[in-house]
């Protein structure tokens, strides 16, 4: 009995050294430094959205304001000048009022071609960052997204451009009612932020979680065995 006492104590030390290890080799796998993507982020200030529609009882334009929202998203930090080729994806969103409310294009752009009956989708984008600020950020960009939906008697044109020299938004279903909203801006007029932010991987959450578990676990074992024996 005097001999098995201290073997189980010991036994029970070197298994909580083995899986307080475990856990933090979990921590570390699961760090930032397994980030799947960097995101870059643009927040335009606010400017002026001129919308209108053409239907019963007439035109109603109206003007509201708005702000563009750009993100997009590559494996390793921007070095230099980019292309579509040089990233995952992007996306340019625009938050305002009448046909520009919280609308949205995103690249690669779905669907493409024709889902008979739904219709058939025509897209255009155009992906560049010309050059880079000393914190890596877009000093000159130009982006494009741009999809036409036609079906039998109903079409839809949204398309909105993005650059450091000023940008455009144009969206217009003519069949079925017409309706734009549009900004129009000189260079220098749409000022903005572009900021920059490590994304962990889904996989990296994960080990993060069941190493916190395992330390956690063990922290709890110990403070009971430490509470039996006093």
């Amino acid at each position: 009995m005097n001999i098995q006492l201290p073997r189980s104590r010991v036994g029970s030390h070197w298994r909580a050294f083995a899986s307080v290890a475990v856990g933090l080799c979990l921590l570390v796998l699961g760090g930032p430094a397994r980030a799947d993507w960097y995101q870059y982020t643009f927040n335009s200030s606010a400017f002026n959205i001129q919308s209108f529609a053409d239907r019963s009882p007439g035109q109603n334009e109206f003007n509201v304001p708005g702000q563009l929202h750009i993100e997009f998203y590559s494996w390793t930090p921007l070095t230099g000048p980019v292309t579509e080729e040089n990233i995952i994806g992007f996306k340019m969103s625009v938050w305002g009022g009448g046909p520009a409310n919280l609308a949205s294009l995103t690249w690669p752009l779905e669907p493409t071609g024709c889902q008979i009956p739904a219709g058939c989708y025509e897209t255009a984008s155009r992906f560049s960052i010309g050059s880079l600020d000393a914190n890596g950020l877009p000093t000159t960009w130009d982006l494009y997204l741009r999809q036409d939906f036609r079906t039998t008697g109903f079409s839809e044109t949204f398309e909105i451009a993005s650059s450091q020299a000023g940008g455009s938004l144009y969206r217009e279903a003519p069949s079925y009612y017409s309706n734009s909203g549009s900004y129009s801006t000189p260079a220098g007029e749409l000022g903005g932020v572009w900021t920059v932010a490590l994304v962990p991987e889904p996989q990296s959450y994960a080990l993060m979680l069941a190493g916190l578990l395992v330390v956690g676990g063990v922290a709890r074992r110990t403070r009971g065995r430490a509470g039996q024996v006093s």
